[in-house]
């Protein structure tokens, strides 16, 4: 017992680091919460000092002298003007095949292996009226009503134009020749199969819709479906459109390979100046010089140097501050703490998950496990504490053995701290409990532990540093031996 008095009178600030660890990575989601919030603030002022740095520098800048594309060709001769002005169409040529290359639905399609649907319609009518009505049914698939329908179910991805691209019409002719046999196919390639059912019967309402209108426009007829089918082919004119569209941007290239050879670095000037135009700034090279120079500043909010710098600074603080506040705020953090500073041996400690305030945000679940994996089994640690104090009190000779309640009086704590009690009444030992303020060390009764043949302490979380120092000094002072302690967090 001197020993441990002895490390009792010099315990000053001890702290487990391999605790302080677990808690920052239990906290790890606010960890990243504070350090994108940071990030935020830091961004934001690290652009209001650049866009302030910004127009300061914009009032010192000497006004520079802008040529027009128009002032750039006059100064070329006959020659070097047709030179750049070919060169501009192709510039152009090129970005249109670019666009419809990025955004056309027909050139994304695998053209050996097409989802399609073909529904085939008989019109049945005067023969004179027969090719005036399959003309109007079809110029329903080309019409914005039907192709809006078929854009809003496929999705975003897919404009009118995209559907357009995809339907396809087939009238066939009769036997005699251009008259119409009353047969027409309507085949439409749908980007995903689970999409077939719907677009069909998207189809047959806008037949069904129109075929009133059309008995009473053009004459009476009937219109009934032939055929109807869902299929995967190959289609190899699919496939001659796609190759014609890359053949004809090779064909630019070569061009403009053919134009950075050939042009002069005047003429180059030019083009520049054109397609920089082309792009918008003619707009803004037309603006009075007074609003040119009001014009607006642009300044990134977001810049690698502000993400890097907020997100390190952000997590460097709440570690620090953490960690400061782990290790200065005088409470008992883990068992390990009390029994380095005082020399308390650990009968047992149990650990239970409890989301407080802020649900899984202050404390993840899954590291919480994993840090007291082996301390989370109630009854085996209720087992543990009462086996030990049983064994002193029986040591003893059947002494009285005084709890100190000194943990944070949670709900799984007080059920915890009743289920070590009924285990001790089972197993007949002696005992009396006090209910101790965990932060306040006066409120430790002495009588009880002058009436005591040992004192088990019950320890938790918020437990002061101090209170425990007054609990082994009243112990020491009073010749009664501490069993040792039983931590619960």
């Amino acid at each position: 017992m001197e020993n441990k008095g002895a490390r009792r009178q010099n315990g000053g600030i001890s702290f487990d680091l391999a605790e302080l660890i677990w808690r920052i990575l239990e906290q790890w989601k606010a960890v990243i919460a504070f350090a994108v919030i940071f990030m935020l603030i830091f961004s934001l002022v690290t652009y209001t000092k650049a866009l302030s740095a910004a127009k300061a520098a914009q009032g010192e800048e000497p006004a520079v002298e802008v040529k027009t594309p128009e002032e750039i060709l006059a100064s070329l001769d006959d020659d070097s003007r047709e030179m750049v002005q070919g060169a501009y169409r192709v510039y152009n040529f090129r970005n249109e095949i670019l666009n419809y290359i990025d955004n056309s639905a027909l050139m994304q399609l695998d053209a050996y292996d097409l989802n399609k649907i073909k529904l085939s319609w008989y019109v049945n009518a005067d023969p004179e009226i027969k090719g005036q009505l399959v003309n109007a049914y079809d110029a329903i698939f080309y019409g914005d009503k039907f192709l809006n329908a078929v854009s809003e179910l496929w999705g975003e991805n897919y404009s009118i134009n995209n559907v357009k691209e995809l339907t396809f019409i087939e009238i066939k002719a009769a036997a005699e020749g251009d008259i119409s046999s009353g047969v027409f196919n309507v085949s439409v390639i749908v980007p995903d199969e689970s999409l077939g059912d719907k677009t069909i019967e998207i189809m047959k309402k806008e037949i069904s819709e129109a075929r009133a209108t059309l008995s009473e426009d053009i004459g009476k007829h009937k219109i009934s479906l032939l055929r109807e089918e869902q299929f995967r082919e190959a289609d190899t004119s699919i496939a001659d459109k796609q190759a014609q569209a890359f053949s004809r941007l090779y064909s630019i290239y070569s061009q403009i390979l053919y134009y950075n050879k050939n042009l002069t670095d005047p003429q180059k000037n030019a083009l520049n100046a054109l397609i920089t135009y082309s792009e918008g700034a003619e707009e803004q090279s037309a603006q009075p010089a007074a609003e040119e120079q009001a014009k607006e500043i642009k300044v990134p909010f977001f810049t690698k140097r502000s993400l890097t710098t907020g997100l390190l600074g952000g997590f460097v603080i709440y570690v620090v501050a953490y960690a400061i506040y782990f290790i200065f705020s005088g409470r008992v953090r883990s068992s390990s703490v009390t029994d380095n500073s005082f020399g308390i041996r650990t009968l047992s400690e149990w650990h239970s998950y409890d989301k407080g305030r802020l649900p899984g945000f202050m404390k993840d679940k899954a590291v919480f496990r994993r840090h007291h994996r082996g301390y989370m089994n109630k009854d085996d640690s209720i087992m543990s504490a009462c086996d030990s104090i049983s064994a002193f009190s029986k040591l003893a000779g059947e002494g009285l053995v005084h709890i100190i309640d000194l943990s944070d009086r949670t709900e799984s704590g007080r059920d915890f701290v009743s289920g070590l009690c009924e285990k001790l009444k089972d197993n007949s030992v002696h005992f009396t409990k006090d209910d101790a303020d965990p932060e306040n060390e006066n409120t430790i009764s002495e009588q009880s532990i002058v009436e005591s043949a040992g004192v088990a302490l019950v320890l938790g979380s918020r437990t002061s540093m101090s209170a425990v120092r007054s609990a082994l000094t009243k112990c020491d002072c009073m010749k009664v031996p501490v069993i040792g302690s039983v931590f619960i967090n």
